[in-house]
């Protein structure tokens, strides 16, 4: 009970009051550089980089976090301790206090300093009879040296005594003394498998659930934003990366119902989804442009610091953008900042750089994997959902359905010669539905006898279908063999290019 807050309920007279003297409260209001909160253009990530950068400086930082008052209460105490320069600096720019609203964290790499930073705070909270919770109140000690012992260290914040601990979470983010990055990293994946959960009564989940296109869009809208909160100024290695993306892909999987051997690549184009890295680069492209564009003093002098003295650094947030502005050809940091765009242009941009790479990085992939040999690939791209989904109204039957499609296209759906080809030729490759000869998919969708009643209502239909839109003599030049057919049948959009055939697979569950 202690993390919830009353909320007043002002009445509207009250609302339209506070409405028309808010410009006049504001109008001589000098808001300190460190003050990231309820402000245009500025976001609580920002005071969260300042903490990312100094740890990345390799310096020890103690760091107080006190959820009280508001910016405007604050502001005088902000101002008070950069006049005086209390609390961390990164090269020459003061750092010491980034704050969002109510939430403070004070970071210096001397503890005596800190003291003199809780003891300033303490003082300005009587002047304005506010009263700090001491309960809320807890000191992180980063990069610590060998040779500091934690238990000799203390604080006092009023009358309270404040210790070391080994992790408290600011701005969303746990700050923590050892693994911050796997921590935050597991918080994450917790919260986003709650909301998953909690998606379930809406149909987010396999067959018996909404199309995977309407799926997609609710995991993409509810899941992703809480899964990725904070990541982009995280220094994530390849490790950490690679926890996240299994969630990820194994979530995809689960949407369109395919098994875990499924080709990782089909699992994104077949949606048209971003895998995690780039869902990261797309976040981290985006806090870039808003760091660049702020009117932040403090901002911008970290980013005129950190990009001419720490570049190199793997764990500074400035190190790793440029990385990313490398791998998808973009501007640097440095010529962004001399002629930035415009934020729709700069989205546009960064949106068209991420997708063309990631359908030639994953494309790529597809054409290795002899399981995809009937999925068309011109017609995979990201940001297009494949037609196999598209085409499937909102039904559980045409969901069932297009999941055996689907199956069939990444070559996943069990057939004998599969279990046989697993078991290492313990079980029979034999039709169970014949008996005559090995179960592959050429046989089960062309040649077995004992579906042969079925088959032929339905290819029938569909033959007809297709002689209707190109003609009896582009049939039979076009479809000569049993591989042309099946990718007819499985992936009718291979034949979209040749203009006779565009309405051929529209209705996938039509026959």
């Amino acid at each position: 009970m202690d993390n919830y807050r009353g909320i007043a309920v002002t009445p509207v007279i009250s609302k339209l009051f506070e409405c028309t003297i808010l410009p006049r409260l504001t109008l001589n209001f000098d808001q300190s550089s460190l003050q990231f909160g309820f402000t245009k253009g500025l976001s609580m990530l920002m005071a969260s980089l300042i903490i990312t950068e100094a740890r990345a400086e390799g310096v020890r930082q103690g760091g107080i976090l006190s959820p009280f008052l508001y910016k405007v209460y604050v502001n005088n105490l902000l101002e008070d301790l950069k006049s005086h320069s209390l609390g961390l600096k990164i090269g020459t720019n003061y750092v010491g206090c980034p704050t969002c609203a109510d939430d403070i964290a004070f970071l210096s790499n001397n503890h005596q300093e800190l003291q003199c930073m809780l003891s300033v705070a303490t003082h300005h909270a009587r002047q304005s009879r506010v009263t700090i919770n001491p309960t809320k109140t807890k000191a992180v000690i980063l990069n610590k040296p060998k040779k500091i012992s934690k238990s000799d260290l203390n604080w006092t914040l009023g009358n309270t005594l404040v210790y070391p601990s080994e992790d408290t979470t600011h701005l969303g983010l746990i700050r923590a003394e050892l693994k911050e990055n796997n921590l935050n990293i597991d918080a994450r994946i917790s919260i986003a498998r709650r909301t998953l959960y909690s998606l379930m009564n809406t149909g987010l989940h396999g067959t018996n659930g909404l199309n995977p296109q309407t799926s997609y869009k609710i995991y993409q809208s509810y899941v992703i934003p809480r899964l990725l909160y904070g990541m982009e100024i995280l220094p994530l290695n390849q490790c950490q990366l690679d926890i996240m993306a299994r969630f990820h892909t194994k979530t995809l999987r689960n949407i369109q119902s395919l098994p875990t051997r499924t080709a990782t690549g089909s699992v994104f184009m077949l949606l048209g989804a971003l895998t995690i890295e780039a869902e990261i680069h797309k976040r981290q492209l985006s806090f870039l442009y808003s760091v660049l564009s702020c009117n932040n003093s403090t901002i911008q002098g970290l980013v005129d610091r950190q990009v001419i003295m720490n570049i190199d650094n793997h764990l500074s947030f400035f190190c790793k953008v440029t990385g990313v502005l490398t791998l998808y050809d973009l501007p640097s940091i440095s010529t962004l900042s001399q002629n930035l765009p415009s934020k729709l242009k700069w989205k546009a941009t960064v949106k068209l750089a991420i997708q063309d790479y990631w359908t030639k990085t994953l494309i790529k992939e597809i054409e290795t994997k002899s399981s995809l040999t009937y999925l068309d690939k011109t017609l995979l791209r990201i940001g297009h959902t494949h037609p196999v989904w598209t085409s499937l109204s909102s039904t559980v039957s045409d969901v069932k359905k297009g999941a055996i499609k689907v199956q069939l296209l990444t070559g996943t759906y069990e057939l004998e010669s599969h279990r046989s080809k697993f078991s290492g030729g313990r079980e029979s490759a034999l039709c169970k539905c014949c008996g005559t000869s090995d179960e592959d998919i050429i046989h089960f969708q062309l040649l077995c006898p004992a579906l042969h009643k079925q088959r032929k209502e339905t290819f029938s239909k569909l033959k007809s279908y297709v002689i209707s839109v190109i003609g009896t003599k582009y049939w039979s030049k076009q479809f000569k063999g049993h591989l042309d057919l099946i990718k007819l049948i499985v992936d009718s959009s291979f034949y979209y290019h040749h203009g006779h055939c565009l309405e051929i697979g529209l209705n996938w569950t039509k026959f």
